[in-house]
Parts: C-alpha cells; sequence; structure tokens
C-alpha cells in the first residue's frame, strides 16, 4: 500500500474518532477544516511510530 493511500487510511480512522468523541470546546475556525487538518495530523504521528517500529523490528530480527 502507498504512503498516501496509507496516511489516508488513518486519517478516515482518525476522523471517525474524533467526530464520535465529546467536545468541549469547538474550535476557532471552520470545525471541518480544523478536524481534516487534525486527523491528518494524526496519521502523519502514526506513519512515524510505524517506521520506527518497523526499523526496530527489523534490527531486533538481525540480532536473534
Amino acid at each position: 500500500m502507498s504512503y498516501i493511500k496509507l496516511r489516508d487510511e488513518f486519517a478516515k480512522a482518525a476522523i471517525a474518532g474524533i467526530l464520535a468523541g465529546k467536545w468541549g470546546q469547538m474550535p476557532h475556525r471552520k470545525a471541518e477544516e480544523a478536524f481534516a487538518e487534525f486527523a491528518y495530523t494524526i496519521a502523519e504521528a502514526m506513519l512515524q511510530v510505524r517506521a520506527k517500529r518497523i526499523l526496530e523490528d527489523g534490527r531486533q530480527e538481525k540480532s536473534s
């Protein structure tokens, strides 16, 4: 799966969680733009962690 497609899938999952949650305070700009931007921020963080874990797993396999 390509990086862009995977990022979009992660963002889709993040936005579902964001919209399902309870927000005590709405953003100061258009909510849909703020939530979409936040979802992609979460997706990017997920991809960074994923890449780090793949690298760590590869190192563990070599040392075993």
